[in-house]
């Protein structure tokens, strides 16, 4: 589930004081940096969400799940993040993000746009992270949202960005970059990536290189959410707790 691509030469560190001391040293005016957002900058407050238990109790997600299609999924995921408190996954990560002064800094998140029910999901993911302290808008400051239609709808929705969130609505991160990039006429020399799931970070690699070869990139694997001791759950506790969202998930489906 996190394992580290072959060919894929990666930085992991568990540490954001690390990572921004790395960062700082390769900042540039022309230099954008994405961080991912769950389990990258946020986590989430249940044990049951932690990315240790996802992968301990891994067939049973798959079972509790079988019947549900793809955007039913991430619909439980979402109103799982949603319900409780999320917090830094370290304290002193919004004044880290304020010492890189140079360059451009952006948040991108496989999270799903537009609503469920009444809640609006980038509104939400952007509460979250300036509620916090963290809030990249700034970077682009003439842009406030950006539907990014060139994609296939997923939840009847496209990748969007918002109030310096990329969104990519379960489409491939790389390319919603890349398109984020074209619409908005900046042209980086160097992208750094910093993500949880090193094989999202070989995507984006791959697809930066295919846009512009000669495009400097980094990707730093944040090993920190599986480096950490969590409070363990049972198999049991893990079960209800994701059947819950499951039933949730389908009656805001309409089923």
């Amino acid at each position: 589930m996190y394992e580290i691509p072959k060919n894929l030469e990666v930085l992991s560190l568990d540490s954001f004081s690390l990572i921004g001391k790395r960062i700082e040293d390769e900042m540039s005016e022309d230099t954008l940096v994405f961080f991912d957002v769950h389990w990258t900058l946020l986590r989430g407050d249940s044990p049951a969400m932690h990315p240790q238990m996802r992968i301990r109790y891994e067939k049973v997600f798959q079972r509790i799940f079988s019947s549900h299609s793809p955007v039913e999924v991430e619909m439980a995921v979402c109103l799982a993040l949603r319900s409780g408190k999320q917090s830094l996954m370290e304290k002193d990560i919004s004044k880290i993000l304020l010492q890189l002064s140079k360059g451009k800094l952006l948040a991108c998140s496989s999270y799903m746009t537009g609503k469920i029910g009444p809640y609006s999901l980038e509104a939400d993911v952007f509460g979250s992270l300036q509620g916090l302290g963290v809030d990249f808008s700034s970077s682009f400051p003439d842009v406030s949202s950006l539907v990014l239609d060139q994609f296939p709808l997923f939840h009847e929705n496209f990748p969007m960005y918002y109030r310096g969130i990329l969104l990519t609505n379960h489409q491939s991160k790389g390319r919603v970059m890349v398109d984020f990039l074209k619409k908005v006429g900046f042209f980086a020399k160097r992208v750094i990536l910093v993500d949880n799931n090193p094989k999202k970070i070989g995507n984006v690699k791959e697809v930066l290189k295919e846009f512009d070869s000669n495009l400097q990139f980094e990707g730093i694997f944040y090993t920190k959410a599986l480096s950490e001791a969590v409070w363990e759950v049972s198999e049991e506790e893990f079960t209800s707790f994701w059947e819950g969202f499951a039933k949730e998930a389908l009656l805001y489906s309409g089923k």
